[in-house]
């Protein structure tokens, strides 16, 4: 990734503000957007392999299952959880999925739209709402006992999408960060302006297919 911001020298020396500080902290908040969605939608050509597109889901178990590709559990509905006390089960069907060494550190991540969409099923027995909410601060709401982190760059919830992921992040992927960010500052190109030339490479892919699978809506 680069960027190019610029502004005048005049700036620079009268300003109240640190401009320079200030550009690098927009440079940097924009870096973390892209590299974000990249983690997830990069198709690994000059950008990290994203998880939700970059690899192949198939409904294979971990024994029989292709190295490189990452399992999949059906939601039984095309586009949706479905409705009743059945609509939950995928949910349990995942996490039993896992072998036990990925659960102790493992969390849940999708859109808001889906998670509009879980706040809404009920257990069976007791017609409790599965979704427990934070209710301190600094707690994260949780989904069956695990952590779920809201991601708007997930593919947006449709028939036979991949918007809902668990697993162990830690294992499951890995983010390789060159030299984080490096700015060159050019005062000659273009006089009187200042040019902040800022550049920074990463990359990312999963490493560990047994730590992460998906649920897609679809029958």
């Amino acid at each position: 990734m680069y960027a190019n911001p610029k502004t005048s020298q005049t700036l620079l020396d009268d300003s109240a503000v640190d401009v320079e500080a200030w550009l690098a902290a927009k440079v940097a908040n924009k870096f973390a957007r892209v590299e974000g969605a990249a983690f997830i939608n990069g198709n690994g050509v000059n950008q990290p392999r994203g998880f939700a597109s970059g690899y192949t889901l198939v409904a294979t178990g971990d024994s029989t299952r292709t190295w490189g590709q990452i399992e999949k559990v059906k939601s039984g509905t095309n586009g949706g959880f479905g409705s009743g006390a059945t609509a939950p089960d995928c949910l349990f069907s995942l996490i039993q999925a896992f072998k036990t060494a990925y659960l102790n550190n493992a969390r849940w991540v999708t859109t808001r739209e889906v998670i509009a969409a879980i706040r809404k099923l009920k257990e069976a027995t007791t017609n409790a709402y599965i979704w427990q909410p934070g209710l301190q601060k600094g707690t994260p709401d949780s989904l069956l006992g695990y952590p779920i982190v809201m991601a708007q760059d997930i593919p947006a919830l449709a028939t036979g999408s991949a918007s809902l992921w668990f697993g162990d992040w830690s294992e499951a992927y890995q983010i390789v960060d060159r030299q984080g960010m490096r700015t060159i500052r050019d005062n000659l190109t273009d006089k009187p302006n200042v040019q902040f030339y800022t550049t920074k490479r990463v990359g990312g892919g999963v490493v560990n297919y047994e730590a992460i699978k998906a649920i897609t809506f679809e029958t």
